[in-house]
């Protein structure tokens, strides 16, 4: 103690000692390697093997992949598992191919990072990064590949997740049941099976900078959903559906666009007390907007629809609103049984004899 005050006095200042790594070999981890200890670790070089490569069992590890490959021709083995009840655990720079699954993070874990890591199992499966059963909290998965999606099964407690490109899954690219509080940004599904997302019995839900296309199903449905926001997004050229809402309450969509889906660009379906705002449907195969058995209300403002093949807004809900929109170029721009008045505009710009429209509040219909 007095050396460290004499330093400090003389102006000196002690070297900072990185924290040691450990390095794994391949022969390790080809016969299963177990992390116990606290630490930094990195993988020395590519590996393949048929058992369950490399297991976490203790709390506050760094594992740095080295940009290496870990493969397998094993459809039950597990190529990084993360034991329940761990936290502060980071997994980063890597392949992991060919395992029956190729990561897996276990219930009652915390503050988990996965980081430029590529998942692909065997089979083109439907959890390449499986997330536990329960409890998980504080998850960030960024700058990452799977082929065969990110799920969680229903129970799960998520919050702050971040994906990077999903591809090629058998079910749904994403697939988020029973969860709280998640986070998915710059997201790129594509070509899935299944829908592009797919969201049930989740709660506070934010989807920013989303872009889903030409998945065989629809590029996000929500079915049970509470308080979810999608902003800044694209859902494009899908099987179905562009967006569906479905028995759900709280729904934000704004500031994006749903363009050349198969049937129906944005659809809410027994949908309440919810808002669709700055969007635009284009290109659909059949409606525009489409509003449906919705008992609670839902608001269309400022939002286009044009050059759908069918109609542009659909509005069956006699508590909802349209206000500020704009259609043309569709079947049809309007049709439903609830309130929207649309003021008709040919393509010249000119209003009927004594119209004023205010674009804040009026719908117009361009013919």
């Amino acid at each position: 103690m007095v050396k460290l005050i004499l330093f400090s006095m003389l102006g000196f200042t002690l070297p900072t000692v990185a924290a040691p790594i450990t390095l794994i070999s391949p022969k390790q981890v080809s016969a299963g390697y177990t992390i116990s200890t606290t630490g930094n670790y990195l993988l020395a070089d590519d590996v393949f093997s048929n058992v369950s490569a490399i297991t976490i069992t203790n709390s506050n590890v760094v594992l740095d992949l080295n940009n290496k490959t870990l493969s397998s021709a094993s459809a039950v083995a597990t190529g990084i598992t993360v034991n329940a009840g761990v936290g502060n655990i980071t997994i980063r720079n890597g392949a992991i191919i060919g395992f029956g699954t190729p990561l897996s993070v276990g219930s009652n874990t915390s503050d988990i990072v996965l980081d430029g890591i590529s998942a692909i199992d065997g089979s083109g499966g439907s959890s390449n990064i499986l997330i536990g059963s329960s409890n998980i909290q504080r998850v960030t998965i960024r700058n990452c590949t799977t082929g065969g999606g990110v799920v969680t099964p229903a129970g799960v407690t998520l919050s702050g997740v971040a994906v990077g490109a999903i591809s090629d899954c058998s079910l749904n690219g994403i697939q988020l049941s029973s969860c709280t509080d998640v986070v998915l940004s710059r997201v790129f599904t594509s070509n899935n099976q299944g829908h592009g997302i797919g969201i049930t019995s989740c709660t506070d839900i934010v989807l920013s900078d989303v872009h889903s296309s030409s998945n065989n199903g629809s590029g996000m449905v929500t079915n049970s959903g509470t308080d979810i926001v999608v902003r800044d997004s694209l859902f494009t050229q899908n099987a179905i559906d562009g967006l569906t809402m479905l028995n759900s309450t709280g729904i934000v969509v704004r500031d994006s666009l749903v363009a050349q889906n198969t049937i129906i660009g944005v659809s809410f379906v027994s949908t309440s007390s919810s808002v669709i705002m700055n969007c635009i449907s284009r290109g659909n195969g059949s409606i525009g907007f489409s509003i449906a058995n919705t008992s609670g209300g839902v608001v269309v403002r400022g939002s286009s629809a044009y050059n759908n093949t069918g109609i542009g807004f659909v509005n069956n809900a006699g508590s909802s609103i349209l206000l500020g929109n704009l259609a043309f170029g569709n079947s049809s721009n309007y049709a439903g049984t609830g309130p929207a008045a649309f003021v008709q505009v040919n393509n010249g710009g000119q209003l009927p004899p004594g119209s004023v429209v205010d674009p804040q509040v009026d719908n117009i219909s361009m013919v």
